[in-house]
Formats: structure tokens, C-alpha cells, sequence
């Protein structure tokens, strides 16, 4: 196979992987992963360049593959931030819908349900989830024993997320 073709395929793979990670966690929160990221960002622009001398060196006439190879990791990632932020914003966006909804059902019936799927239909169409990089996840919902409190949790990367606590508000946890 020629060694152009299998560098082009090694990027798209690599790109693929990084654009993943990308919508997998917050950037402001989780080091490590923002680490494989720009781990893997900084290894595709380092391929690029390698490829942009080697194409000088050997004076090809064609269009500078190294120039596409950095811009390819370049927009990878761009893209991976901006649905990154979309989703995170989107999670927020449904759990407070799904806040607002246990609030007026307990204003209307005077405890909280037991489960989120007891807002169907008269409060909610459809429960909404948390999108999480590829999957959709179900909120996680936690009542108290004596049914006046309860907590939604979402995850926004491996092992850490945002929790409600009715009273207390908004607590990240890692």
C-alpha cells in the first residue's frame, strides 16, 4: 500500500479517536483527558509537519499534504470543542427542564415522584437524557426517604459530573 495512503488513514484514524475524546469530557475539569486530546492533536500536527518537509525536500508539485494533515487535526479538534460545549450545554438545558417540572408537580401534589417517569405525560412528553459523547443517558434521579428532597446527576466525563440538590443547587463532583 503506498505510504501516503496509509499516513492518511493512520490520521483519520487518530482523528477519529481525538474528535471521541473530545466530546467526552469538560476541558475545564478533567485534565487527564484534555491530555490524551491535545496529546493526540499535537501528534497529528507534528505528522503534518514532518509530511509539509518531506514534501519540500522532495519537491513534490502536488497539494501539500502536510498543510491538509495539520489542518485536518486543527479542525478535528475545533469540532470536537464546539459539540463538546453543545452537549454540556444541552445536558444543563434538559436536567433544569426536568427541575422545573419536579418543582411544580410537588407545588401541584405536595411530594416529589418516585421516579422521573412519573412526570409522564402530564408534566413532561418524554423524559429528556443527557447526551454523553455517542450514547444518551437517562438522568440519574435520588429521592429521600421521607420524599422532600431529591437530587438529578449527570455525568460530563469518566467518573465526575454536576448534581442538583433541591436547596442547594448546582455541586460538581469528580
Amino acid at each position: 500500500m503506498n505510504k501516503f495512503l496509509l499516513k492518511i488513514l493512520l490520521i483519520i484514524i487518530i482523528g477519529l479517536i481525538q474528535t471521541f475524546l473530545m466530546t467526552r469530557f469538560n476541558p475545564d475539569l478533567i485534565p487527564f483527558e484534555i491530555f490524551i486530546a491535545f496529546g493526540i492533536t499535537a501528534l497529528g500536527l507534528l505528522i503534518g509537519f514532518i509530511t509539509l518537509l518531506t514534501d519540500f525536500k522532495n519537491k513534490q508539485g502536488k497539494i501539500n499534504s502536510g498543510l491538509l494533515i495539520m489542518f485536518a487535526f486543527l479542525a478535528g479538534h475545533g469540532i470536537g470543542f464546539l459539540v463538546m460545549r453543545y452537549q454540556n450545554s444541552e445536558r444543563r438545558e434538559n436536567a433544569n427542564l426536568i427541575i422545573e417540572k419536579l418543582d411544580l408537580y410537588f407545588q401541584q401534589k405536595g411530594h416529589y415522584p418516585e421516579k422521573l417517569k412519573d412526570l409522564k405525560p402530564e408534566y413532561l412528553e418524554k423524559i429528556p437524557t443527557s447526551n454523553w459523547g455517542l450514547e444518551s443517558v437517562d438522568f440519574e434521579y435520588q429521592l429521600d426517604t421521607l420524599n422532600r428532597c431529591y437530587s438529578i446527576d449527570y455525568k460530563i466525563g469518566t467518573g465526575c459530573g454536576w448534581t442538583y440538590y433541591n436547596g442547594d443547587g448546582w455541586q460538581f463532583y469528580d
